[in-house]
């Protein structure tokens, strides 16, 4: 199990390196000729929501070619044990322009003894718009906790302090504990 776990986090290691080390075109304005393709089987939805989910899937390949995918990971550990992995991925950008072609429609068994599933499948040569990158140089976040990990009852104090009007906002995942702040 614990080596299944090692593999796990390397492959989310490699991922992200390679997300930093491939070219893009982060917010270079506009990226021609972007080919995303999309695929949806069509099972307990209807052939047209099948197509549509196939074209947003292209979509939102061609704008993650175009631009690159950020990765953010963290762990859950408990008693020395790896709990759980979270992994969230995003991308920013918008299709300006499109062109759609459907590819043959493909089927799909889980064995010989159950019915063909057809997918649908579709390839799109796009024109992806990058938005400009918002930063302010006056802005800053600097936070902290008074200490690195916590026992059951512990109380947690989140210091945070920042340039600008803040909005604060802790999620309270896998806590039992009231969260308090003070001004």
């Amino acid at each position: 199990m614990k080596q299944k776990w090692n593999l796990n986090i390397a492959g989310i290691i490699i991922l992200m390196a390679a997300s930093l080390i491939l070219p893009t075109s982060l917010y270079a304005g506009t990226v021609k000729g972007v080919i995303g393709k999309g695929e949806a089987a069509v099972v307990g939805i209807t052939a047209e929501q099948g197509q549509l989910i196939a074209l947003q899937r292209a979509r939102a390949d061609a704008v993650g070619k175009a631009v690159g995918t950020n990765v953010l990971g963290s762990t859950l550990v408990k008693d020395s044990v790896l709990v759980a992995v979270f992994i969230k991925t995003f991308t920013s950008g918008f299709i300006v322009d499109e062109k759609v072609k459907w590819l043959p429609l493909g089927t799909f068994s889980e064995n010989d003894k159950t019915a063909l599933i057809p997918v649908y499948r579709v390839e799109i040569t796009a024109t992806v718009m990058i938005p400009e990158k918002k930063s302010d140089p006056s802005f800053f976040l600097e936070a902290s906790v008074n200490k690195p990990f916590y026992l059951s009852g512990e109380k947690a104090v989140i210091r945070a302090k920042v340039s600008k009007k803040p909005i604060i906002s802790v999620c309270e995942l896998f806590f039992s504990r009231q969260i308090i702040f003070s001004a």
